[in-house]
């Protein structure tokens, strides 16, 4: 029988914010691991962030996007002005 998994064994990742260790079966060739943020120190993870005003403003942000929509439904398109020669062009009848 072929031996094709890998042999896993303890890893050390050590959070270099907190100074947490975390001893995880592992097959990575180190033995020790740095890594920058944790469970322990991540702003997700402690309910530092605050969720509900990203969701308040992306819904003002698109409410305030819908309203200028319908403004600019409500005028009426300005004609431009033709450059060039100032007076009318004569008709026929009048050549």
């Amino acid at each position: 029988m072929r031996d094709i998994h890998p042999v896993s064994k303890p890893c050390v990742y050590n959070c270099v914010t907190c100074k947490k260790e975390f001893i995880i079966d592992s097959a990575a060739k180190n033995t020790e691991v740095a890594i920058e943020v944790c469970s322990n120190c991540h702003t997700f993870f402690i309910g530092k962030q605050n969720a509900t005003t990203t969701l308040r403003g992306r819904a003002e942000k698109l409410n305030n996007r819908f309203e200028a929509g319908l403004n600019n439904i409500n005028k009426k398109p300005e004609k431009k002005k033709i450059q060039g020669k100032s007076e009318p062009r004569k008709s026929l009848n009048e050549l």
